[in-house]
């Protein structure tokens, strides 16, 4: 037993190390990336950029079922939006509810006969709306099936070289999708490129424009602040100088529409389909040898509904956990494949044992100083050491990123939601993060249970 114990500690303080190492490394290589967002924000400007050039067309995609009225404010963010040549398709995935009647109330909408075709094999679409009151708005009514099989309709509906998904409980600040356009045109050819997301729970906004922005009341929803700005502010903009991160947010992300008719758009048999849409396009430019990038960029500001109960908490990452687990095994032809370059030798091997893994090696690493303490192998002083090294890690990579972003996007600015927010990153190492690991692992059991009753996911 002791000598068992020896070895797994050796070997899950050389994956803490390694771990440790990388994320330091991210947020250092976050930095330059940030900074430069900060100013392309502040004093890059599209119109500036194309002069008396209209600007090249983008539509966002914005699936909804049973939404009611509460996805109003989502289309009005991107309806009120500042850049000028923007297109909204909304699907109305088979809502049961009077989603579709509320909409047509709403804004207008008229059925017109309109034959789309079917680049991507999708479910029927029934009817076909435009708006009277947006000319820029049109709806798509079909069959419910699923999300992945709504964003393709849309897809196919698409008529502008780029499109970006966005969640119907998720609101866009009114400059997003012009910075968003203006990162597109100012990088190499890039194929796909995701922006930040932010809590939007507690905020104060109306008609799609925001009032005042808050910390959430809620615990739940609040300390998941830290857990986003950990996230998208340094994360996935560390990953910009290694070809990309390989999994981006649903709730805004922007894509080449050739690359993704390409690749056959989203995929059906994962509910996880923005994060394996984003593997599919790395494996598909290395494998056809493409002049392709996918890039982050922090200023493209999104603000999303997040669970606000442990319970809802654990039914989504659940959900998460498995479907990113099936995305990643999708593409495991890439792990320490020279083929697909570096995101081949290090960016998937590292996001696999260190992101999609790493519940299992934090969950072992709990229960052997558990077992420890109760055989005497270890001491509490000892064992409190270990906890208070974890809890200061985490703590400064967490501050470190907070202060990151103050000194550019500075989101909360308030001295109210800068002490809140101190306040729940001392916390959150005491039960939170175990209770997240222990739903994450419940996710990966629950998968491989799946897996061996030959469900997929």
């Amino acid at each position: 037993m002791p000598h068992f114990i020896v070895i797994a500690n050796f070997i899950i303080l050389v994956y803490f190390l390694i771990l440790a190492i990388g994320y330091t490394l991210l947020l250092i290589a976050s930095f330059p990336g940030i900074m430069r967002s900060n100013l392309e924000a502040k004093y890059g400007h599209i119109n500036k950029l194309l002069g008396t050039i209209e600007p090249p067309p983008v539509t966002i995609i914005m699936p909804a079922y049973n939404e009611g009225e509460a996805a109003f404010d989502a289309m009005l963010s991107v309806l009120k939006n500042t850049y000028q040549n923007t297109k909204l398709i909304v699907i109305n995935d088979g809502s049961t509810d009077n989603t579709l009647e509320l909409m047509i109330e709403r804004f207008h909408l008229e059925a017109i006969p309109c034959i789309v075709p079917e680049k991507i094999k999708t479910a029927a679409i029934k009817n076909y709306y435009i708006s009277r009151l947006y000319p820029q708005l049109v709806v798509l009514d079909t069959e419910h099936s699923h999300t992945g099989d709504s964003m393709n309709s849309a897809i196919n509906a698409c008529q502008s070289p780029y499109f970006a998904s966005v969640d119907a409980d998720t609101l866009l600040e009114k400059e997003a999708i012009s910075n968003l356009m203006y990162s597109v045109l100012t990088q190499p050819h890039c194929v796909c490129v995701g922006g930040s997301v932010y809590v939007l729970n507690d905020c104060e906004f109306k008609d799609g424009e925001f009032i005042e922005q808050h910390i959430p009341e809620h615990f739940v929803a609040a300390i998941q602040v830290c857990e986003y700005l950990r996230s998208f502010l340094f994360a996935r903009s560390g990953w910009n100088f290694l070809n990309g991160s390989l999994s981006f947010a649903g709730a805004f992300t922007l894509f080449e529409r050739q690359a993704a008719l390409d690749i056959g758009g989203y995929d059906l048999n994962n509910f996880a389909q923005d994060a394996e849409i984003v593997m599919h396009l790395h494996a598909h430019i290395y494998e056809n040898k493409l002049p392709a990038k996918i890039r982050f960029t922090p200023n493209l500001l999104a603000w999303t509904d997040v669970p606000d109960t442990f319970g809802s908490y654990w039914n989504q990452r659940n959900h998460w956990q498995r479907g990113l687990l099936y995305s990643i095994l999708s593409y495991f032809r890439m792990c320490f494949n020279p083929r697909y370059k570096i995101t081949g030798l290090v960016t998937y091997p590292y996001f696999l044992l260190f992101e999609v893994l790493s519940p299992l090696f934090e969950f072992t690493a709990y229960t052997l100083l558990v077992v420890e303490l109760i055989y005497g192998y270890t001491t509490l002083h000892n064992a409190a050491l270990y906890f208070a090294l974890a809890w200061s890690f985490i703590t400064a990579l967490t501050i470190g990123t907070f202060l990151l972003s103050n000194l550019s996007f500075n989101r909360y600015y308030k001295l109210q939601d800068t002490l809140i927010i101190f306040l729940l990153i001392t916390v959150e190492m005491f039960g939170f993060r175990q209770f997240k690991v222990v739903c994450r692992c419940f996710g990966i059991g629950h998968f491989i249970i799946n897996r061996l009753l030959g469900k997929k996911l």
